[in-house]
């Protein structure tokens, strides 16, 4: 049976699609999340301006009552944004800019206040970053994402802390000479905390975060030449919970 929270979801967002302003062209399909506490939905998207892309949070209170902000502005074009919101509604956006180095991004508003936070850096300044994926732990969003290197793509894992405190340096969990959309997935479920990622074309590249040490483990693979990268997935998910 469907959760009744997964229903509502659906059921929303069906008709969000009504309240989005015809006139703002969205260059990917929104990510979303359903407030459960204050029953809102929180969308955020990268919109096409007419020179170029920024990213926007859409927060929807009922039908036809919604706020939305452009979350980052600059001559770059600002894409592939995501969002994750802890139990008290804040609410963090993360996107990546595609300028000449690529820089992952990441903004807070804070419920309470209604105000939104400083655009901050994820990514390390000298390192070319991109594709980033947010969870919240229940303490802390973390943002996983790719970056450049010189001899394929390395898997990056950063905590978010608020500030005045700096984000910390990033974690590399791996490196990959796959040509494909690495797809690299972070999630946390029941205290524990992994990130997935396509390594070739037949292997799934996985670590898992150990709060008792504060590291990442070394990279693990798990095949999905028999079946699917949804199938592997399930699989890592399962060793990681124990199931």
């Amino acid at each position: 049976m469907r959760s009744p929270v997964r229903a509502a979801l659906v059921g929303v967002l069906s008709a969000f699609a009504l309240l989005v302003p015809l006139t703002l062209f969205a260059s990917d399909p929104p990510a979303a999340v359903l407030d459960v506490r204050t029953g809102r939905i929180v969308t955020t998207d990268a919109y096409w301006t007419g020179s170029q892309y920024q990213v926007r949070c859409t927060i929807t209170y009922s039908p036809g009552r919604q706020d939305a902000v452009v979350v980052g502005e600059s001559a770059y074009d600002d894409v592939d944004p995501r969002i994750a919101l802890n139990s008290t509604s804040d609410t963090w956006v993360v996107w990546w800019r595609n300028a000449s180095t690529g820089q992952v991004l990441v903004r807070k508003r804070t419920d309470a206040t209604a105000t939104w936070g400083d655009e901050r850096q994820v990514s390390s300044g000298d390192e070319s970053s991109e594709h980033p994926r947010i969870v919240f732990d229940g303490t802390l969003p973390w943002v996983a994402y790719e970056v450049q290197g010189a001899n394929g793509k390395n898997i990056a894992v950063s905590a978010v802390i608020d500030d005045p405190q700096p984000i910390p340096l990033r974690t590399l969990l791996g490196t990959t000479t796959y040509l494909g959309d690495l797809d690299v997935l972070i999630a946390s479920d029941s205290g524990h905390l992994w990130v997935t990622w396509v390594n070739s074309e037949t292997e799934i590249g996985w670590s898992e975060y150990d709060y008792g040490t504060g590291t990442w483990s070394a990279p693990s693979s798990e095949s999905y030449a028999s079946d699917s990268v949804d199938d592997a997935r399930e699989r890592i998910q399962s060793a990681v919970l124990g199931n």
